[in-house]
C-alpha cells in the first residue's frame, strides 16, 4: 500500500482489538426521512464486520420514522434508539458519540448508504496506521449507483493532513458522514459546534486539524452520497445561496483562531457580519478560500440556474471587492493549477468549439 512523503510518525501501537467486543458505533441522525432510511440501515447492517453498534438518533421526526425503527431494533439488539426533541444535525451526532461505547465511532447519513466491507477497510486502515486516529475517504460515488451488497475495492492511496488550510497548498477535504475516527479524539476537539452560521463538517474538520493528523483515503469507493441535481432539489436547503456563505464563515473562524482573533461564530456574531470579516484577509488568504468556495460552483448551477461563469462571479462576490480584485483571484487560481489539468480544459473547451463550429 502506498505511504505518503513526511507522514507523522506513530507514537505508540493500537493494542490489538478484540473480536468479540464493540469495535465500531456507527451514528445516524435522522429527521422525517421513512421513505430513505431501509436503504441507509440495511447497508450498514450487511456490514463484513460483525462487531459494531447502530446508534440512531431519531431528531424529533414526525412522520412514521420511530415506528420504522423500532421494528428494525426488534430485530438486530445491535441497533440502539435515542429519541430526542428536533435540536439538528451537529447536536444529534454529540449525542450519538457521548452515548458510543466503541473505541471508534463511524458516521452515516440517512439519505446515504455503504459498501458491505466499508467498516472493516476503515478500521483496518487506522488500526494498521495508527499516527491517523481519524481517515475520510477520498472520492464518493452518487447513491445512483448504490446496489445492496456492493464491494468495495480494497486498492487504494492516501495523503495526510495536520495543519491550516491557510498555512498548506493541500485543497481541503472534509471529515464528514464517510468518516472513522477514535472517540477520545472527537471529544477532545469539542465534537460539531451547534451554530446555525457554519457548516457542521467543514467546520469541525478544521478544528481537528489543528489538533490532530488525519487521513484521505482515494480510490476506496465505499461511500455512496446523495449530491445535490435537477432531480433532488427537494432534498437539499432551498436556500441554496447561503450554503457558500456558512462554508465561507468556517473560513473566516479558522483564520481568526490561526490569527489570534476572537473567534466571531463562538462570539454568536450574524452570518453577514461574520462573512464581511473576509476584507480583512491577505489576497492571499481569499485564493486560498475562493479555492474551496469554487466547489459550489456546479451545486449553484444546477439548483439556482445559474451558467457556471455566473455562479464563479458569485462566489468571487463574497470574498472581493472590485472586479480587479476578482480577475486577480481568478489568474492566481488558474496559475496555480497543474499543467495537465490546464491542458485538459483547454482541450474540451476546443471540443466544445468544433463541435458547434461543425454544426
Amino acid at each position: 500500500m502506498p505511504k505518503p512523503i513526511n507522514a507523522p510518525a506513530p507514537s505508540e501501537p493500537m493494542k490489538t482489538l478484540n473480536k468479540e467486543s464493540i469495535v465500531v458505533s456507527v451514528i445516524m441522525a435522522t429527521y422525517n426521512r421513512y421513505d430513505l432510511l431501509p436503504r441507509a440501515i440495511d447497508s450498514i447492517l450487511a456490514q463484513t464486520l460483525k462487531n459494531f453498534e447502530f446508534i440512531i438518533i431519531d431528531d424529533g421526526s414526525t412522520d412514521a420514522t420511530a415506528k420504522l425503527l423500532q421494528e428494525y431494533s426488534t430485530k438486530d439488539s445491535r441497533i440502539k434508539i435515542i429519541t430526542q426533541e428536533n435540536q439538528g444535525l451537529a447536536a444529534s451526532r454529540n449525542n450519538g458519540a457521548a452515548n458510543a461505547k466503541a473505541k471508534y465511532i463511524a458516521f452515516i447519513d440517512s439519505d446515504d448508504a455503504c459498501a458491505v466491507n466499508r467498516l472493516e477497510l476503515q478500521v483496518g486502515f487506522l488500526e494498521q496506521n495508527y499516527q491517523y486516529p481519524a481517515c475520510s475517504l477520498g472520492q464518493n460515488p452518487s447513491i445512483d449507483d448504490y446496489y445492496p451488497g456492493v464491494v468495495a475495492d480494497t486498492n487504494y492511496t492516501y495523503t495526510w493532513y495536520k495543519t491550516s488550510p491557510f498555512h498548506t497548498k493541500k485543497v481541503f477535504s472534509i471529515l464528514g458522514p464517510n468518516s472513522m475516527m477514535t472517540k477520545e479524539s472527537f471529544i477532545r476537539v469539542g465534537g460539531n459546534r451547534t451554530q446555525p452560521t457554519i457548516i457542521e463538517d467543514l467546520d469541525f474538520t478544521l478544528r481537528y486539524s489543528n489538533h490532530y493528523a488525519w487521513a484521505l483515503i482515494y480510490n476506496m469507493n465505499t461511500y455512496f452520497y446523495t449530491s445535490p441535481s435537477t432531480t433532488n432539489k427537494g432534498l437539499v436547503n432551498d436556500n441554496v445561496l447561503t450554503f457558500p456563505k456558512r462554508h465561507l464563515a468556517c473560513y473566516v473562524s479558522e483564520w481568526c483562531r490561526v490569527n489570534g482573533h476572537p473567534d466571531p461564530v463562538e462570539q454568536g456574531k450574524p452570518l453577514e457580519e461574520i462573512i464581511s470579516m473576509v476584507r480583512a484577509m491577505t489576497r492571499a488568504e481569499r485564493l486560498t478560500v475562493y479555492i474551496h468556495l469554487r466547489y459550489f460552483a456546479k451545486t449553484l448551477s444546477l439548483i439556482e440556474g445559474m451558467t457556471m461563469k455566473q455562479a464563479k462571479r458569485y462566489l468571487l462576490s463574497l470574498i472581493t471587492n472590485s472586479d480587479f480584485e476578482s480577475r486577480w483571484i481568478e489568474i492566481r487560481f488558474v496559475i496555480s493549477l497543474p499543467f495537465s489539468y490546464i491542458i485538459k480544459a483547454l482541450m474540451t473547451r476546443l471540443k466544445r468549439w468544433l463541435s458547434r463550429f461543425l454544426h
